[in-house]
């Protein structure tokens, strides 16, 4: 999961109520959308929009494999139906070659959290762990 400031939580938490519909324009890889969905609750709303194509795939698998681990069994089940492999991709978030050139890592050891997929029919050579598909 991509990990937001404590403090946006607790904002949040002052304003956002149980059962509310909230949109999340803009929404990124997700990190509001996550701490959103979980205030609303099983029976509030987040609608959560992202122009750009591959910030919102990695959205949707944000939302898909950290904050609904209920169901999580059941895509990685319908993904290796469609015949592919999949690998997790857990970089750092720090990465010392940064565009800045910042040499401070605030972000100590946390990661993101990618799920890679490949059609089985592509050659594959990957330097990730596969993903367990759940009987």
């Amino acid at each position: 999961m991509v990990n937001i400031p404590k403090v946006n939580v607790r904002f949040f938490r002052q304003l956002v109520q149980p059962g509310w519909s909230i949109l999340d324009i803009g929404a990124n890889m997700g990190a509001h959308t996550i701490a959103l969905a979980r205030l609303v609750g099983p029976t509030g709303k987040v609608l959560s929009f992202e122009p750009q194509r591959i910030i919102f795939q990695a959205l949707c698998a944000n939302v898909a494999l950290n904050d609904r681990e209920d169901r999580s069994a059941e895509l990685i089940k319908t993904i290796d139906a469609l015949g592919y492999s999949m690998y997790w991709h857990t970089p750092l978030l720090f990465n010392s070659k940064n565009f800045y050139g910042n040499a401070t890592n605030i972000f100590g050891s946390i990661v993101s959290k990618n799920m890679l997929c490949i059609h089985r029919s592509i050659d594959q050579n990957i330097d990730c762990p596969a993903v367990v598909v759940p009987q």
